[in-house]
Formats: C-alpha cells, structure tokens, sequence
C-alpha cells in the first residue's frame, strides 16, 4: 500500500530528505525545524540552524548557541553551547572548553573543562543498539597532558601523558607517550611497559609490533617483550590464517634479507631472500631469490619455482595485490606480460597483458592490452570494458523487475540471511511505492567489492555517492534514491533484478556512513565525478 505523503512539503521554503529516522528538516523565512513522513511538526520552526538527526538527537541552534532535541521535538539540552560536535554522546564546547553530553538524559557526562576532547574509540564498531561497551574510552586534554575517560565520565587513565593513542582492535588497551617515548597501558590503568619505544602499533593475536633503538620485535598483551627488537624491518601484525585458529608467520628482515618468524619468535624460514610478502590464503608467500619470484610454505618449501619476473613495491606493506594468491589465482608476469597462474602453477589466464588493474573476489581480473581495458575471468575468456556506459534511474530498474526476483537475486549474489531477506523485501515495498524527486545523486556499480558480505563475495559492489557534496556513502533518503542514476563500471550483463537488488542492500546498510569508508572512495569518487562530467558535457 502506497504509504501517505507529506502534504505540507509545498509550504516550507527548505525541505530536506527523510533521514534513518523518519525525520526531516524544513525551513521557512530562514527558521528551521524538523517534521515526520505524515507531516506532523516535531518541533516549531524556531531554530536558525537545525542538523538532520543522528543517533537519536538533532543539533539545533539560536543566536550562535547549540543545544539537543530528542525524537519527540523535547529541548534535552539548553541551548548554551558555542559548539556541539560528534554524534554518540556528543562533545559540547563553552567558553573555550569542552565536555561530553549523554546524549540519552541530555546531561552533562563530564564537567565542561577539558582543552581538547575526542570521539569516543569503540571495539569493533557498535552493538545493534547503538550503545557503549565498558571499556569504550575517549581521549581528552588538559593543561598539555592527555589521559582518558569512560563511558560513565571517569578519568580512568590519568592526564599525565604527552600523547595518546587508544587501540580497540583486539585487547583494549592505551599506548601513550612521556617524553618521546612510547609504552602501554592496560584498562585498569596499569602502565605494562617501560616507556622506551619509538613506536607501538595495536594487538592482534596477543601480539604488538614495537620499534626500540631503530628495530623491531613484538610484545604480548602482559607487556613482556616476547619476540625481542633485533629486526631491521617486519610485518604489522599476525593473523589468523582460518577457523582453527592457525597463525600465519610473518616476514622480518635481518641483515638485509627476508624470512619468516612464528608468533613465539621462533625463525620458521631462515633470512635469505631478497624480499618478501605476506602468507595468504592457501599458505603461500612470494619470495624473491636472486632476482626471480618463486613461492613457498610455511616451512620454506618450494612450491613453485623461481621463474617469474620482479615489479616494484614488491613487499609494500607485504602485501601486494601482484604475486598473492586470491581465490586460489595469483598475478605473475613472465617475459614482460602478465598472466594468471593457479596453486599448481597451471596457467589459467594467459601471459598477454601490460598491466593488472585489479582482480575481485568472483575470480574475474581488470588489465590493460593494446591501449585497452579488459575483464577476464579465471579461464581465460575476455571482453574489452565500456568506457561511457548507458544510465538509467533506479525507478527504471525497480518498475522492470517483480519483489520475488530482486529478493532472489539478493539472495544468491548477496548471501544474505533470512533475516535479511525480510529486510530487502520490505525496503523494495518502500522504494517501489515512492515519488522521485530532482537529484544530483548517482548509485555506482562497480565490478570488484572492497569489502566483505555475509557468507561470500558477490561479483559486484554499489557505492552511493553525493556528485553535489562530492561525498561518498552518506545516508540518502529513498525519495532521492529513486531519482538517483545507476551507472555499471563495466559490461557486466546482469540483470534489472541484480542491480535493483545490490543497491537496495547497499542504500539500506547502515554500517556505510564512516569516516574510514569516505576516505577510501574520496580519491576514487573525484575521478568518477570528473569522467561522469566530461561524459555529460559530451
């Protein structure tokens, strides 16, 4: 059933987008406040400034001071505040200071006091209510010296340290500086380490990679220095190689050549290579010996023989896109071309290509031959790329495809959950039975994914971006979702069903609005803004 719309969009002079919470913004004669999908005011059109809401409360403002409305259109703050910043128990600033606001009573957490405070520093993102675990910490100075709080406004690390860096990637735990010297702290606030490294870096498997006199070793979580600080150069990290819990070694560099080391330190494959990668994912490493790339076990084994040619940045950060297997396929280049071998160094994509561009995890790779783009699969089969794909709005793909195919589609391309399933269904009802509006906004699909989805790895990916904002992956309203364009990367054939579904999901995912997944389209999205405008000036 078509749901009810707003009838009083026409007398605002400003209407923004329904936001995750039903909520929008308006403006009329330069005074702001919120209204719901059906209409109903949340809050008088009082304010001067009025921000969509986020976790629950709206920032609004009056004469240049800030305050917070809840859900209900309720003032839970006065609006006293010279700034309001971050968004889950927000960070307020008066007269020169700062504090942190429980968003949820609108009360002050801590006295409004410190010189600089900063966003609160979760372990592994948020739970399904958007809540604090309790050792989630946040930075905060005072008088030059940084100590932490909790998430009940207790000074938990005391504020004696020239700097800190809180870590919520494993063991929760604070590395901090005292005179240009690195050590850490555990939660309860006990320093574990001698303050005497020139660099820390955070857990993962127990382990932390520290530098000490211009060398590398690694510590456990106790703060003993379990692998001792003798290499010239080392990988960040261990990592879990599968389900039980086996622990890739990882390579170290020691008087100029390349080995491998276990979590305990012991020397699994001497130093004699001229360089190194990373084990990944059927326990195989590149390593070059006497300027040809061949690869190896765990044990230093031979498994496939020296015979492929170098390229540079061999061992950036140990893990190059070239020369690792994915999905059992490895990029290699033999007499100036690159090919595609398998972990039996059968050739399985032939050795014809100038450059790789990317592989995905479908199995498909993206090259350069002749001047032009390619996709080819893992047997071989090519296609040249478009350039200037066709466009189409979203409403186009949704009113050429029934629920029952884009809930199926989404089910076999994206894994998903019944759950989930439940989810996609009741969001195409929603987009479906909505009226566009005029929008600057594009859904982009792309051929390769830059992350992972439940169960396994679809062939394709969809980014929402702001071409106006030039921002990537922000919540968009389904209204402007509708009249968004649906560009394909490539010819990929698929169908109104698979692109309706794959954008649904990715316009519905929650978890895309962050700082770390803006950053890592930015770059890519201001070529895609500028060959999109070129394309349309054409």
């Amino acid at each position: 059933m078509k749901k009810e719309e707003n009838k009083q969009s026409g007398a605002y002079d400003y209407h923004d987008t329904f936001g995750m919470h039903g909520i929008a913004v308006v403006g009329k004669n330069e005074k702001f406040g919120y209204v719901r999908q059906n209409g109903e005011e949340v809050t008088p059109l009082k304010y001067d400034k009025a921000m969509r809401f986020n976790w629950d409360v709206g920032k609004v403002c009056i004469n240049g001071k800030w305050g917070l409305v809840d859900m209900s259109g309720k003032e839970i703050t006065p609006l006293i505040y010279d700034e309001i910043k971050g968004d889950q128990d927000p960070i307020v600033k008066l007269n020169g200071k700062y504090g942190y606001i429980n968003r949820k009573t609108g009360g002050l957490l801590t006295p409004v006091k410190y010189d600089h405070a900063c966003a609160w520093t979760q372990e592994c993102g948020l739970s399904d209510s958007h809540d604090f675990h309790d050792h989630d910490l946040a930075d905060v100075q005072l008088d030059g010296k940084w100590g932490c709080i909790d998430v009940r406004g207790k000074e938990i690390i005391p504020l004696k340290y020239d700097k800190i860096k809180i870590y919520q990637l494993e063991n929760p735990c604070v590395a901090a500086n005292i005179n240009g010297k690195w050590g850490y702290i555990d939660s309860r606030a006990t320093e574990i380490t001698l303050f005497e490294y020139e660099r820390v870096e955070c857990f993962c498997e127990h382990r932390a990679r520290v530098e000490k006199n211009g060398k590398f070793g690694f510590i456990d979580d106790k703060g003993a220095l379990v692998i001792p600080a003798i290499y010239d150069d080392c990988e960040s990290h261990f990592r879990k190689s599968d389900e039980n819990g086996h622990i890739y070694p990882v390579a170290m560099r020691l008087n100029g050549k390349y080995g491998y080391i276990d979590a305990n330190g012991n020397e699994m494959v001497k130093p004699m290579y001229e360089d190194a990668t990373s084990f990944h994912c059927n326990k195989l490493a590149a390593v070059v010996l006497n300027g040809k790339v061949g690869f190896i076990d765990e044990t230093g084994k031979e498994i496939i023989p020296f015979i492929y040619e170098l390229f540079d940045n061999l061992h950036e950060q140990f893990v190059p896109v070239e020369y690792r297997f994915l999905d059992n396929f490895a990029n290699v280049k033999l007499n100036g071309k690159w090919g595609v071998i398998d972990s039996n160094n059968k050739v399985v994509i032939p050795f014809l290509y100038d450059e790789f561009l990317r592989n995905d995890h479908a199995g498909w790779r993206y090259a350069m031959r002749d001047g032009k783009k390619w996709s080819i699969d893992t047997k071989g089969n090519e296609r040249v790329m478009q350039k200037t794909p066709n466009a189409r709005t979203f409403k186009d793909y949704l009113q050429a495809v029934t629920s029952s195919e884009v809930v199926e589609s989404g089910r076999s391309l994206l894994a998903l959950s019944e759950k989930k399933v439940e989810i996609l269904k009741i969001n195409f009802d929603n987009f479906s039975t909505k009226t566009p509006r005029s929008s600057q906004n594009i859904i982009r699909i792309f051929a390769y994914y830059y992350g992972q989805r439940a169960g396994k790895h679809p062939p394709i990916d969809a980014a929402l971006y702001s071409v106006e904002n030039e921002c990537s992956y922000v919540y968009f309203d389904w209204e402007e979702i509708l009249d968004m364009e649906v560009r394909v990367e490539d010819d990929l054939t698929l169908s109104d069903a698979e692109i309706a579904a794959v954008c649904i999901w990715e316009a519905c995912d929650q978890i895309l609005a962050t700082e770390e997944n803006i950053r890592n389209f930015l770059d890519v999205l201001h070529e895609e803004v500028k060959t999109i405008e070129e394309n349309n000036a054409e």
